[in-house]
């Protein structure tokens, strides 16, 4: 792991440079997520209202339902990973301030949980670049040394490595003080 500086901020999250993908290149797909997604004859649809559905469409006059994971008002941010995972973002019950990242293994149309990595605030934008996802939510913390209870209100950046799946990893994070922020991921950076 390298020191990588964002602006003045400085992290010990991992140089995206170093990252290699199948094939050796060091080019990397900046991924924005979305509700549906498709790999091969799967359609992957992720809504607020239904949770995770995993629908067949090989035949698009007779499609059919294979499987569903239930995550009732929790999230709309999805990726697929691999041949045989999709990543979720959602809200973590009723509190807006705790969310997370699902890792779910697609076993031949039957969603199952492989893991759950807490994100702290409320999730505003992610991004997936090759095989590191990057999100971005906006919660409060205490300043440090004011010597009373000072909260400030700011967007954390957390960045998780999900080149094993089966054992994702919550990486560092940046803080970035103060509200209205814009965050943009590239190839490099």
């Amino acid at each position: 792991s390298t020191e990588v500086t964002v602006g003045t901020y400085t992290t010990g999250i991992r140089d995206v440079n170093t990252i290699t993908e199948p094939g050796g290149g060091a080019t990397r797909e900046v991924v924005e997520s979305d509700i549906w997604k498709t790999r091969g004859q799967t359609l992957y649809f992720f809504n607020q209202y239904r949770g995770l559905q995993i629908i067949d469409i090989s035949q698009p006059d007779a499609t059919a339902v294979r499987g569903t994971l239930e995550l009732p008002a929790a999230g709309e941010q999805m990726y697929l990973l691999g041949a045989d995972h999709v990543v979720l973002l959602a809200r973590d019950g009723c509190d807006y301030q705790q969310n997370q990242v699902l890792v779910v293994r697609d076993d031949h149309g039957t969603p199952a949980v492989v893991t759950r990595l807490p994100v702290q605030g409320s999730i505003q934008e992610s991004r997936l670049v090759g095989t590191a996802l990057y999100v971005a939510s906006e919660t409060y913390r205490p300043v440090s040394n004011t010597g009373s209870t000072t909260w400030e209100w700011g967007t954390i950046v957390s960045a998780f490595d999900l080149a094993d799946p089966a054992a994702p990893i919550a990486r560092d994070t940046l803080w970035y003080p103060g509200s209205g922020h814009a965050v943009a991921a590239t190839d490099v950076f």
